[in-house]
């Protein structure tokens, strides 16, 4: 199967919603975002257009999404064309 793309901020967010996170605050180019069953659990998502592959794999490792398989599935679900 072939490898996915790299995502754009707005597409992480929808996933980061999807599993439970809410916006909390911004600054700058700097929007941070915490769980709902646990808020002092805190993932930061940066601004660009395109995700770089380490940050991309950061944010499916705090995720808890194991494989490209999950994560594609999980885009479909929320909207987003793989």
């Amino acid at each position: 199967m072939a490898r996915l793309r790299l995502l754009s901020w707005q597409e992480w967010e929808k996933i980061f919603i999807y599993k439970g996170y809410y916006f909390v605050r911004q600054k700058g180019t700097h929007r941070s975002y915490a769980h709902q069953n646990n808020p002092e659990e805190i993932i930061v998502l940066i601004k660009t257009k395109e995700t770089k592959k380490g940050t991309h794999r950061s944010y499916m490792r705090k995720l808890g999404i194991e494989s490209q398989e999950e994560l594609r599935k999980i885009m479909k679900e929320v909207g987003i064309k793989p």
